[in-house]
């Protein structure tokens, strides 16, 4: 019994026309961001920023509490005009807030207490965090003194270049005009006035929009964890085993279903068989059953070859039967079966063949 094809409904092919599409261009809008990223890296310092966005782990406790240990960071490379003219608007926004703060850091009577109004007033304040790469090699301008921040008041103490990746937030811009050409210096610290690697009272960093990396987006201690666990043995197994073990699913679904779908056709024999009616092999001779098992098995093994054949026998000239071949026509009890019933004979032959297999 041959199977029948099912037809893909047209609902059902726009869909997965759709869905294809999608994901073609998903892939090529990474693929292509992935290149620009490796053919621009050297003007970022090694850094890959496709499409201008960037991620990055923060190795230290710099910037804690507002950004913990190996928290992954999503960053995007804003242009340092767009930077400055954002955080013009956060300092008179932020300037009453700093000026309440101030009176109550200069009142506090022990640094401990300092450093919890100061966290107190991070909380409440805008800001812009930053990430770069800290080889600006000039001093740069100097914090300003007379700033209604407490903060920016108190750096006094700019520290030597890492040559690492940093990520601090945004003090002050100066903006300077030079040669016909506009420099922004950025002016940055940590946050973590307690206990902070390279953010301890006074301290600061300072560079230029040459060395900016991006602005930060987002910060996720939840896709850190996933990062780290990725670059771990364990994740590197559980990336392998998982499109292994998916295979190993869908075919083992597939096969269920080729079995399902042979058991179901061989159902259908059977059910379509014991539907003839009267017909039945008790009134055969061996002779007979053996030859209807020949007919059918050339039928199945050369289907409409076997038509062919037969026309070709029957344009042969006849040739006399022997008395022997006479005889045993004559005695055959499929003389008196009609076509019909002959067929059906080989329908319920082919039933019982199927039941002895099983």
């Amino acid at each position: 019994m041959e199977k029948v094809k099912k037809v893909k409904s047209k609902q059902r092919k726009i869909i997965e026309g759709v869905l294809t599409g999608i994901f073609v261009a998903i892939f090529g809008f990474i693929a292509i961001g992935m290149i620009i990223g490796l053919a621009t890296r050297s003007s970022h310092y090694g850094q890959s920023l496709p499409y201008g966005f960037g991620n990055f782990v923060v190795k230290t406790n710099s910037m804690e509490p507002d950004i913990m240990t190996d928290t992954a960071i999503i960053t995007h490379l804003d242009k340092p005009a767009d930077i400055y003219e954002e955080h013009l608007k956060n300092v008179e926004f932020n300037k009453p807030i700093q000026e309440e703060y101030a009176v109550k850091i200069q009142a506090a009577s022990s640094a401990e207490e300092k450093a919890d109004i100061t966290l107190e007033m991070e909380s409440k304040l805008k800001h812009i965090d930053v990430t770069f790469m800290d080889v600006f090699e000039d001093y740069g301008p100097l914090p300003d003194k007379t700033s209604s921040d407490p903060i920016l008041a108190s750096l006094d103490e700019r520290t030597s270049n890492t040559g690492m990746v940093m990520t601090h937030r945004l003090r002050d811009i100066k903006k300077v005009e030079r040669d016909g050409a506009t420099i922004y210096y950025f002016i940055v610290s940590g946050t973590n006035v307690k206990d902070g690697y390279n953010s301890k009272k006074g301290q600061y960093q300072v560079f230029t929009g040459s060395q900016l990396l991006g602005r930060v987006k987002i910060a996720s201690p939840f896709l850190g964890g996933f990062f780290a666990f990725v670059a771990s043995p364990w994740g590197l197994i559980c990336l392998l085993l998982i499109p292994a073990l998916y295979l190993i699913i869908t075919s083992t679904i597939d096969i269920y279903k080729t079995m399902k779908e042979k058991e179901e056709q061989e159902e259908k024999v059977l059910a379509a068989v014991s539907s003839n009616g009267s017909a039945t092999l008790d009134g055969l001779s061996n002779e007979d059953q053996e030859r209807l098992k020949a007919e059918m098995l050339q039928e199945i093994l050369y289907g409409d070859k076997n038509a062919t054949s037969k026309q070709e026998v029957k344009t042969e000239p006849k040739k006399e039967k022997t008395k022997e071949e006479k005889k045993v026509d004559s005695n055959s009890s499929l003389n008196e079966i009609s076509l019909e019933d002959q067929e059906r004979l080989k329908a319920e032959m082919l039933a019982e063949m199927m039941k002895e297999q099983k």
